[in-house]
């Protein structure tokens, strides 16, 4: 069933974009990923499921929040399954142009909103919205082997990260980097969502396995998954990779954003969102939004909207 949030359109958009009778639709990935987005009592619930709600309720918009690829217009040759939840490595190929015989069936989705990424390679395929959030990403290693330095402590190790992942994108980027030097390159294990077990809680079972010398991933996500495995979270060593971020021309902690279509009605509808974000911003919006589901400071939020 569609997470639906539906709110009426005032808001007139040009003839290129979606009439008043249209609604939008937002993909968005289909497990857990706390506190970003997660299943509770039935509904999707997280930090993101809260922005778009403000968001399109200041823009006056009809939308739904899709999860699911039975919810979605799927083409032939985006070669998506036809049913169960939406994988990360897809969302973005959604919003990809695929035919030119009805404009209005050449996307899965309209938008997509999954704590995504933003990078240059990405853009290549979507537009992104202003920065929405600030990771804060890390190694993690057993305490009883502490990774202190980057690249020096992680050469040669086995890592397990998230498929598909700004952060698989970091590592191999480090990997390139690490080999110039003629360093050990780190061996990636990229992680998908096993049935309907998350990517994050898989990577925890896998390191607690020993499977893994270390895993990669953000702080908030792992912190939030912990109650749901044995491996505590207080147990992990844990290094920020910003600490080295100019190791390769390379820097992890980056800013998630929100995608759209690379067409003109994306276009203009990123343009607005845009104009929201600032306005949350400015009335310290956001920043409720933001503490209701992350204790770090988060550099979108303006001094006088902080704690």
């Amino acid at each position: 069933m569609f997470q639906k949030v539906i709110f009426f359109l005032s808001l007139a958009l040009s003839s290129q974009a979606w009439s008043s009778n249209q609604i939008l639709k937002v993909a968005t990935e289909g497990f857990d990923f706390k506190p970003h987005y997660y299943m509770e009592n039935n509904q999707k619930v997280g930090f993101e499921v809260d922005l778009l709600k403000e968001i399109f309720s200041r823009l006056n918009l009809q939308y739904v929040l899709i999860d699911k690829y039975e919810d979605a217009h799927i083409l032939p040759e985006q070669n998506f399954p036809t049913s169960g939840p939406i994988q990360l490595s897809d969302l973005l190929i959604g919003l990809e142009k695929k035919s030119s015989d009805h404009f209005e069936q050449d996307f899965a989705w309209d938008m997509a909103s999954a704590a995504l990424g933003i990078t240059e390679e990405r853009k290549k395929i979507v537009d992104f919205s202003d920065p929405i959030n600030a990771s804060n990403e890390y190694f993690y290693g057993p305490l009883s082997k502490p990774i202190k330095k980057i690249p020096e402590d992680v050469q040669g190790l086995t890592v397990g990260v998230e498929a598909n992942s700004v952060q698989e994108t970091y590592l191999r980027n480090l990997n390139a980097a690490i080999q110039k030097t003629s360093g050990t390159p780190i061996n990636i294990v990229p992680v998908f969502a096993d049935g309907k077990i998350p990517a994050i809680d898989v990577l925890y079972k896998k390191f607690e396995l020993d499977q893994f010398d270390a895993i990669v991933g953000c702080d908030d996500i792992f912190k939030a998954h912990a109650d749901n495995n044995p491996l505590a979270y207080e147990g992990l060593g844990r290094i920020s990779p910003s600490l080295n971020a100019s190791f390769g021309g390379n820097k992890l902690g980056a800013y998630a954003g929100i995608a759209f279509r690379k067409d003109k009605s994306g276009q203009k509808l990123r343009l607005k969102v845009n104009r929201v974000l600032q306005s949350l911003q400015d009335d310290c919006t956001y920043a409720n939004i933001f503490y209701r589901y992350f204790s770090y400071e988060n550099p979108l939020i303006p001094e006088n909207c902080r704690r």
